[in-house]
C-alpha cells in the first residue's frame, strides 16, 4: 500500500495485520479480496477457473469476480468457501453503511436479505450465500459450523500439515532409511511399525537434545534428560486454557515433582487481554513450582521454534474448551515426529485418538465448559497412565511413538490437498443444461 500516489490513510493500511478499527479492517479486506483478484489479472493469471475463499476475510473477491464478468450462477459453481473457526471474533461483521461506502456498486441486489446479513454485513454469511460449496476443517468443526450456518451443507476436510517442513532432521533420516518413498508419498508413514526401537529412540534423543539446548540458551531454564517433557505452543486465546495445568499446584507437585517439565510458547492477539493474562498466569505458576518442576516459556514463537518444540517434547498438551478448536495442526506436527498427543477430544483429535495407543484423551468429549472436571481428568491420566507408561521404559514409549507417526499419515497436507482437488475439479465442469 505504500505507493507514492496513495493517500496517507491508504498507505498505512498495510502497516499491521491485526489492529485498527472496523474502518481499517474493512479496507484491508477490500484490498485482499478485490485487490487480490485484480493483481492476478494484472500478472496474467487469467482467466481464473475457480475461487477458494478461506474464511470471510476475502469474501469481496467473490464480488469482484461478478464485476469481472462471472454470473451469480457461475460464481456459485466455481467457488468453495472454507470456514475455520467457531469463535465469533473470527467472523467479521461490518455496518452496511460502511460496506457500501467502500465497495459501492459491487454489492449484488437484495444482499441485505441474506440470512445473517439483515442487520449488518457478516462476511462469512455473505461468502456462504455466494459460494456453491462450503467446507470446514475437521469432522467436528463441520458439525459445529452446521449449527452456525443453518440450512447449509458443510463438508468436512480435516486440515493437514506439510510433512517435509514439519519433520525434524533426525526423524527425516530414519524415515529415509526405513520408510522409502515417504518424501513423495507421506501416506507411507502409516508403515512406521517398520522402524526399530533403537533407531527411533536415537532420533528422538537427538531432537530432545536440540530442544533442551534451545530452552537453555533462550531462557536459562535447565531441562532434565530423564524427565517427561510436556509441550504447549499455540495462539493464547482464552478458550485454549493454557494455564489449566496450573489449576492445583499442590496436586501438580504431588504428581510431577522431579518427573515432569514444561515448555510453553505462543503469542496473544494484541487486543486479547484475556490471552495476555494467560501468559502472565503461566509465568506465575512456573515461579511457584520451579524448584520441583522446571517450566520454560519460549517467547520467539517462530516456525523454527515450533519445529523444535513439536519434535523435541515427549507429550503434546492441548486442552481447549470443546468444541472451540477447529482443527489443531500443531498436534499433527507432533505426531509426525513421534510425539503422542494428550488432548481434549476437540478439532482433529476425535478422528485420530486411540487412547493409550497413540496418545491420550482428556475427558469424554463433553461440550460444556467445566475447568474442574477437565483438570481432574488431565491430572488423573497424567499420573495413572502417562507417567506409568514413561516409567516402564523406552520400549513401551517406542510403541507409542510408532503409533503416533502412523496416525500422522492421515493428517498430511498431501492428503488434505487431494481432498480439495475433488472440489477444484468441479470448477472446470461445464454448467449443466
Amino acid at each position: 500500500t505504500r505507493h507514492d500516489l496513495n493517500k496517507p490513510e491508504h498507505a498505512a493500511l498495510g502497516n499491521r495485520l491485526y489492529g485498527g478499527d472496523d474502518s481499517t479492517r474493512l479496507r484491508q479486506e477490500y484490498l485482499l479480496g478485490v485487490g487480490g483478484i485484480r493483481v492476478l489479472k494484472a500478472i496474467g493469471e487469467w482467466p481464473l477457473k475457480g475461487l477458494h475463499l478461506n474464511e470471510g476475510h476475502c469474501t469481496f473477491a467473490a464480488l469482484e469476480m461478478i464485476s469481472q464478468g462471472w454470473t451469480l450462477a457461475e460464481l456459485s459453481r466455481r467457488t468453495l468457501f472454507t470456514t475455520h473457526t467457531p469463535v465469533p471474533a473470527g467472523h467479521d461483521r461490518f455496518a452496511w453503511e460502511d460496506v457500501e461506502d467502500v465497495i459501492g456498486n459491487l454489492l449484488p441486489e437484495n444482499v441485505r436479505t441474506i440470512d445473517g446479513c439483515q442487520e449488518s454485513c457478516s462476511m462469512s454469511h455473505l461468502a456462504i450465500a455466494l459460494a456453491g460449496q462450503v467446507n470446514a476443517v475437521s469432522n467436528l468443526n463441520a458439525w459445529v459450523a452446521s449449527t452456525m450456518f443453518e440450512g447449509t451443507h458443510i463438508e468436512p476436510i480435516t486440515n493437514g500439515v506439510h510433512h517435509l517442513t514439519w519433520t525434524t532432521p533426525p526423524m527425516k533420516e530414519i524415515f529415509d532409511e526405513y520408510l522409502h518413498g515417504w518424501r513423495n508419498d507421506p501416506a507411507i508413514l502409516a508403515h512406521a511399525g517398520k522402524i526399530p526401537d533403537a533407531a527411533l529412540i536415537s532420533a528422538r534423543q537427538q531432537a530432545r537434545a536440540v530442544l533442551r539446548d534451545l530452552v537453555h540458551v533462550s531462557t536459562g531454564v535447565e531441562l532434565h534428560e530423564d524427565r517427561l517433557t510436556i509441550g504447549f505452543a499455540r495462539r493464547f486465546a482464552t478458550y485454549k486454557r493454557a494455564n489449566l495445568v496450573f489449576s492445583d499446584l499442590e496436586r501438580l507437585r504431588k504428581i510431577g515433582t522431579h518427573k515432569i517439565q514444561f515448555v510453553f510458547a505462543g503469542k496473544a492477539h494484541s487486543r486479547d487481554e484475556g490471552g495476555k493474562q494467560l501468559i502472565r498466569d503461566i509465568f506465575a505458576g512456573a515461579e511457584q513450582v520451579s524448584d520441583e518442576i522446571p517450566v520454560a516459556f519460549l517467547e520467539d514463537y517462530s516456525m523454527a521454534t515450533g519445529l523444535a518444540m513439536t519434535g523435541g517434547v515427549d507429550i503434546w498438551l492441548n486442552n481447549p474448551v470443546r468444541p472451540m478448536e477447529a482443527s489443531g495442526t500443531s498436534g499433527m506436527k507432533a505426531a509426525m515426529n513421534g510425539v503422542p498427543n494428550f488432548s481434549i477430544l476437540d478439532g482433529w483429535w476425535p478422528e485420530a485418538c486411540e487412547h493409550g495407543v497413540n496418545g491420550w484423551a482428556i475427558g469424554k468429549a463433553e461440550d460444556d465448559r467445566d475447568d474442574q472436571r477437565d483438570v481432574d481428568s488431565l491430572y488423573s491420566v497424567l499420573e495413572n497412565e502417562i507417567l506409568q507408561a514413561w516409567s516402564v521404559g523406552e520400549e513401551r514409549w517406542a510403541h507409542l511413538m510408532r503409533a503416533a507417526i502412523a496416525t500422522s499419515a492421515r493428517f498430511t497436507g498431501a492428503r488434505m490437498i487431494s481432498d480439495y482437488v475433488r472440489f477444484y475439479e468441479l470448477f472446470s465442469h461445464d454448467e449443466p443444461e
